[in-house]
């Protein structure tokens, strides 16, 4: 799996595949071998993007995803927390990725 450089769409294909994956081990036991490759062809792809200040920081971190898993069951005990922990980080990162344009918020008479 590789993102091609200034390729956003395919950064944010990789951000989709790795949040599913992570609100699956978030929510279920010990991640199975096969999630344990996803994990990291997706963690690979991601951090060799030029879009890799939009990785969640916990991403950049765990190095497997047997760490991201102690990580987030010591992050809190309820399900619900988790999922909407990487919910949220996620969803920072879809901000830094989106790629639509938006008004301006001043314009040059502003000043």
């Amino acid at each position: 799996m590789t993102v091609t450089v200034g390729d956003r769409t395919a950064t944010r294909v990789v951000m989709k595949e790795m949040e599913e994956l992570l609100r699956v081990v978030a929510s279920t036991g010990s991640p199975p071998r096969p999630s344990a490759v996803k994990y990291t062809q997706c963690r690979d792809a991601l951090l060799a993007s030029d879009q890799r200040s939009a990785v969640p920081g916990f991403v950049v971190q765990c190095v497997s995803i047997y760490k991201f898993h102690d990580f987030i069951n010591l992050y809190h005990p309820q399900i619900e927390a988790r999922v909407a922990f990487i919910a949220n980080a996620f969803a920072s990162g879809d901000v830094l990725l989106d790629t639509r344009r938006r008004p301006a918020a001043f314009n040059d008479f502003d000043f």
